[in-house]
């Protein structure tokens, strides 16, 4: 629906739209627009990547009220260093309730949660990113600074497009965050919106089969099998692959593909 009202809006501003369509024009307009309004309403109640002094409407953006969570991390780090580490200067080690040691602005807070836990630095043998520059960093960090969200439409392939959520961002190095999880869990987290059902499945399959530092022991020992299918493996090496196909399985609710040729 956002793509379609994006496409003949487009076509009715280049005069391509036959008098007798217009109106149905205008409706399918009207329709994209609202889907937009409701996906964009919809993401910035659930996942956040913007830190201001007080709680910006979806619609608007102050520059000079954005928190710098940078500056809140090289607070953090100098305090580190000088071994000055209390509740007073680890926001992860007070809760919300500890009035006497969190800022008294909520919004202020959850930037100093996001400043200690959830910024991303590239460490190219993790990400691949360079630490500087960030190019090569598998989780597309640093990313693009917004001042509003907005609803993408991206194409995956010559018949198919799926909608993707931008979120308003002022830090370049931050996950999409939540709020909730900012101020009572305080940990690094990463909530993504999902508004259509095939970028839902190829989020949940891309996790599901991705290949990683985790498989490469796993990888190795299936191109060894490989190679003697028809050769009897001794007990002792039996009962390591399963134990070793049970550790790396246990923390998962799926079973990849190395793990299904290893069984």
């Amino acid at each position: 629906m956002i793509h379609n009202g994006r496409v003949v809006h487009q076509e009715i501003k280049c005069g391509n739209i036959k008098p007798d369509k217009e109106e149905q024009a205008w409706e399918i307009v009207e329709n994209g627009l609202l889907a937009s309004r409701y996906a964009t309403l919809f993401a910035d109640s659930i996942s956040m990547a913007s830190f201001y002094t007080e709680c910006m409407d979806v619609d608007e953006h102050d520059a000079g009220k954005i928190v710098d969570v940078e500056k809140l991390k090289s607070v953090f780090v100098r305090d580190y260093k000088l071994d000055n580490v209390n509740m007073a200067t680890h926001p992860l080690m007070r809760r919300f309730c500890d009035t006497g040691f969190c800022d008294p602005n909520p919004q202020v807070e959850m930037a100093r949660d996001a400043a200690v836990s959830c910024i991303h630095s590239c460490i190219p043998k993790i990400c691949g990113g360079d630490e500087k520059s960030g190019k090569g960093c598998r989780f597309d960090f640093p990313k693009r600074l917004l001042n509003h969200t907005v609803a993408a439409v991206m194409q995956v392939n010559a018949t198919q497009m799926e909608a993707r959520m931008l979120l308003r961002r002022t830090c370049d190095r931050v996950p999409n965050l939540n709020a909730y999880f900012l101020l009572y869990w305080r940990s690094n987290h990463d909530v993504t919106v999902l508004v259509d059902a095939a970028h839902k499945m190829r989020y949940t399959t891309k996790y599901a089969a991705k290949s990683g530092k985790h498989s490469e022991l796993l990888n190795e020992i299936t191109e060894y099998l490989s190679k003697r299918p028809t050769d009897l493996l001794p007990t002792s090496m039996q009962h390591v692959l399963s134990q070793l196909l049970l550790a790396d399985v246990s923390h998962r609710a799926f079973m990849s593909k190395q793990d299904y040729r290893i069984v």
